[in-house]
Order: C-alpha cells, then sequence, then structure tokens
C-alpha cells in the first residue's frame, strides 16, 4: 500500500483508500458496527493508524446523538462482566445498584445500551462470555468490582476497550473508575476535627483494605500524624468482622484503645458498641455511607464511578483503541459528606 504525506488532517475517504474498501466500511469500522469481521477491522484500524487519523470529535457527539435516537433498533451494545452473582439492578448493596444506575444513564446520554453477563458461581465462565463477545462483535467491556482481588482474566483484550470498577482487578492492568478513597477519607477526618474528636479508630475488615488499595488507611494516617503518640490508635483489621472471634478481639480492643470516634465500612459497628455497654460515648462515622442509613460519613457517589467507566469506554471507541493500555489511566471521583447522625455508644 502506498504511503500519503498529509499536510492536513487526514479524512475518512483517506482511510478508505489507504485500506482498500468503501467509506461506509470505515464507518461502520468507527463505529464497532456488529457485523464487521476481525479482519476487516484489523485493515482499517491499521490504515488509520498509519495515517495518523483521528475522529472529529464534534462529528462523534453528533453522531451520539443520532445513535441515542437509533440505539434501540440498532442494538449499539457495552458489555458487563458481573460476577456478584445477581443482577446489578437488583442487588441488595445499595452501592451496587448506584454503579449500575450510573452506567446506566451515562450509557443512554452516549448512545448505548448496557447487556449484563453474569460471570457469578452460577453463571457463565469467561470463556464463554469470551465467545458470546466475539460472536456478536461486542468491543465495548466493563468489568464490574470483585468481591475479592481477582488476577489473570483472559479476554481478547487486544480488540476490547476496557475499563473496570474498583481496583480488585489486579491483572490485566487495565483502566479503572474508582472512588477517591484517599481525599475521602482525608475529608472524613477533617469533618471530625472540626467537630472536636480526638481519638480516631478504623475499623475495617482485610478485603476491604485491599479493594481499596489501602487508601482508607492512607488518608487518616494523615490526622493519625498530627497527635501525639499516646493518642495514635492501631487499626482494627480482621478477615471477617462478622465471626465471633473477631467480633471479641474488637470489644477488647475498644476496652483497651478507648477511642472517641469508629471510623469504618460496616454498618453493625454502632449496634455492637451499644452492645457492649461502654462506660464511654463513642461516635460512629461511617466510610462508606449508604444514604438510607441516616448515618454520618462520606457518600462515595457511586453513580458518578459507574458513568466514568461508560465514559472512560465510549472515548477509547471515538478513538478506535483497544487493547492493554500501556499506561493504564484511573479516574477518581470524590465523595462528599453528608452530615448526618454520629451515633453514640450507649453509656452506663
Amino acid at each position: 500500500m502506498t504511503h500519503v504525506s498529509y499536510s492536513v488532517r487526514p479524512s475518512m475517504d483517506d482511510v478508505a483508500r489507504e485500506a482498500g474498501v468503501s467509506k461506509i466500511t470505515v464507518s461502520r469500522v468507527f463505529r464497532n458496527h456488529p457485523y464487521v469481521g476481525e479482519e476487516m477491522r484489523a485493515r482499517v484500524s491499521g490504515a488509520a493508524r498509519r495515517l495518523g487519523y483521528l475522529p472529529n470529535p464534534l462529528v462523534h457527539a453528533l453522531m451520539s446523538q443520532v445513535r441515542q435516537r437509533r440505539v434501540k433498533s440498532e442494538g449499539v451494545v457495552l458489555g458487563l462482566l458481573n460476577p456478584l452473582g445477581r443482577p446489578l439492578a437488583l442487588h441488595e448493596s445499595e452501592r451496587v445498584r448506584g454503579i449500575w444506575a450510573g452506567m446506566q444513564q451515562q450509557a443512554e446520554r452516549s448512545g448505548y445500551r448496557i447487556e449484563e453477563f453474569d460471570t457469578g458461581p452460577a453463571g457463565l465462565s469467561v470463556e464463554r462470555c469470551n465467545r458470546i463477545l466475539r460472536a456478536r462483535g461486542i468491543t465495548g467491556l466493563i468489568i464490574m468490582f470483585f468481591r475479592e482481588g481477582e488476577a489473570g482474566i483472559q479476554l481478547d483484550w487486544d480488540r476490547l476497550a476496557s475499563a473496570t470498577i474498583g481496583f480488585s482487578l489486579r491483572e490485566p492492568r487495565i483502566h479503572r473508575a474508582v472512588p477517591d478513597h484517599y481525599h475521602n477519607a482525608r475529608l472524613l477526618a477533617a469533618e471530625l476535627i472540626s467537630r472536636k474528636f480526638e481519638r480516631p479508630a478504623l475499623v475495617v475488615d482485610t478485603n476491604s483494605a485491599v479493594r481499596t488499595d489501602h487508601l482508607w488507611e492512607a488518608g487518616l494516617s494523615r490526622w493519625s500524624a498530627l497527635q501525639p503518640l499516646e493518642e495514635k490508635v492501631p487499626v482494627f483489621m480482621e478477615e471477617d468482622l462478622y465471626s465471633q472471634k473477631a467480633q471479641a478481639r474488637l470489644a477488647v480492643w475498644l476496652r483497651k484503645q478507648k477511642p472517641d470516634v469508629v471510623i469504618s465500612n460496616h454498618d453493625f459497628v454502632p449496634a455492637f458498641m451499644e452492645g457492649l455497654h461502654l462506660r464511654w460515648r463513642p461516635a460512629f462515622a461511617q466510610l462508606d455511607l449508604s444514604r438510607e442509613s441516616g448515618m454520618a460519613g462520606i457518600d462515595q457517589n457511586f453513580p458518578a464511578v459507574g458513568a466514568a467507566a461508560v465514559d472512560m469506554i465510549s472515548g477509547q471507541l471515538m478513538r478506535n483503541e483497544s487493547g492493554i493500555p500501556t499506561i493504564p489511566k484511573t479516574v477518581l471521583i470524590p465523595g462528599e459528606f453528608r452530615a448526618g447522625s454520629l451515633r453514640a455508644a450507649g453509656a452506663r
């Protein structure tokens, strides 16, 4: 193929000539049309890269509006791998439902729809999902977070524009959208300092610490660093905070450390402290607030996290990018402090 030097920005017509195909075929490739085969997709993408072709963002915005009107008939689909075992819209966690709502709304605004694939314990294997994605020409994929860390998912990454939620997918390293856990912990600390708390204590399970990349501990450590040595309270961390042994150790730890405010992502902690009949009144602040709880703490803005994941994939598709990125990007979504009740345990 003859290479042409362009003094102006190459057009779709130029890409079609370089690839030896029609302009309609080029348009279908750039729109990730499901009927375009992998060989043709690679041929056109290669021509675009050689020419340095970049889609016009204004044209893309216009075509997104057109797709939005025709999405039901054309079926422009983004795949979603869900390993949690239940449809996200029906999940018991308000946080998970929030992520799903944000994804759905942003997909609709961008002219896409999301199709969910259950890869939980009773669902499809990742290998089976991979075959379905390939057969249906789905090239945009969101991977929901895992209950525990996961590595080595085998997919046809070279043909996929992808993003994941949270830090639980360790390998391969792809783009991700996450709450800004470090900022959120520092924000909560600032609010509690302004309320004259002086002896904070973090109670967290090991899996949550790993899934947040230990950023809650890092954010709160800035507060701890400003305290006198005798006021510092070590983090209480257990693999399963709901086990009898862990809760027995938590009771001993509370009585020994005597924090004036306990910070956790577990809603059971205030009632647990009440049941201990402690002689002082530790308050409670929630790091991962349910909007229905009425407690004080951090609303992690999960709908915005879901929307950001869709945006990342939409951008890759617009730029005709696929595969595991050389430098994966992380979009951090800041949370907000909600001034609910700093529930205190009863005293006697």
